[in-house]
């Protein structure tokens, strides 16, 4: 994925790719320096077989005495009564851990049909995936939740964008434990990403249940999100939704 900064532009690097330059699909202008006309976005992993696309790798099981080779769905399942947690991810197993059954457990409740984890395939025929997707009278909302020791950043941010862009949706939530820095603060203001911040699953559902109750009338277009950028001054509010807004900077003042 290739983001072009003059115009706001994220696309697919091949559309941008025209006779081994980069031209912008949007703007039709060249983009020349990485870093400065234009940034890379995101990974897709492309099979040496078929040439099919994805976002992630597909995975696979190999037996360390047969060598049988077996994927999620067809491995057999087996409770390990022993095992050993690796004492520098404890923190963040246990906050992510923490949320997801809370979370969908809420969700259903309030009558949305629930897949976790969810892989869907987009507009490009690329397989995404999402922890939640959840939908509702015909309309899908996407949830990722990400996590950091200090705060989430804007890659989360548009590495969300950049597969949420391409899955027809109503809404895309982001959940950042504990908190967003403020530049993902703005990517998701310009993407019009539903940013929910909060350090525990208390903080995290009050935020969710709050946006159940005052949903917006309609998500503003790809173009509209693209061309335009919001005032960066915001207060730190923990446990609040960051809501989408009508923007009206320059994407390059901004990044200035």
């Amino acid at each position: 994925m290739i983001e072009h900064y003059s115009c706001g532009n994220v696309d697919f690097e091949a559309k941008f790719d025209k006779d081994g330059r980069l031209l912008c699909p949007k703007c039709r202008n060249e983009l020349k320096v990485i870093g400065t006309d234009y940034r890379r976005v995101g990974k897709l992993f492309r099979c040496n077989d078929c040439g099919k696309a994805s976002s992630i790798p597909g995975v696979a099981h190999v037996c360390q005495n047969c060598g049988t080779v077996s994927t999620p769905e067809n491995a057999q399942l087996r409770i390990l009564h022993e095992y050993r947690i690796n004492e520098k991810k404890r923190k963040e197993i246990e906050s992510i851990a923490g949320i997801y059954g809370p979370l969908v457990d809420f969700l259903e409740k309030e009558g949305f049909k629930i897949e976790s984890p969810a892989f869907v395939e987009g507009k490009s025929g690329i397989e995404h995936p999402f922890d939640i997707a959840a939908e509702i009278s015909g309309n899908r909302t996407l949830l990722d939740i990400r996590t950091d020791k200090e705060s989430v950043g804007e890659i989360e941010v548009l590495t969300f964008f950049a597969k949420t862009m391409d899955v027809a949706h109503w809404e895309a939530i982001l959940i950042a434990v504990p908190r967003a820095s403020e530049s993902a603060r703005r990517f998701s203001r310009q993407y019009s990403i539903t940013l929910v911040e909060g350090h525990n699953m208390n903080e995290i559902l009050a935020s969710i249940a709050a946006r159940q109750i005052e949903r917006p009338v309609a998500p503003p277009s790809y173009g509209e999100a693209s061309a335009k950028i919001e005032d960066p001054s915001q207060d730190e509010n923990r446990g609040e939704i960051v809501e989408p807004e009508e923007m009206t900077q320059p994407i390059e003042r901004a990044l200035s």
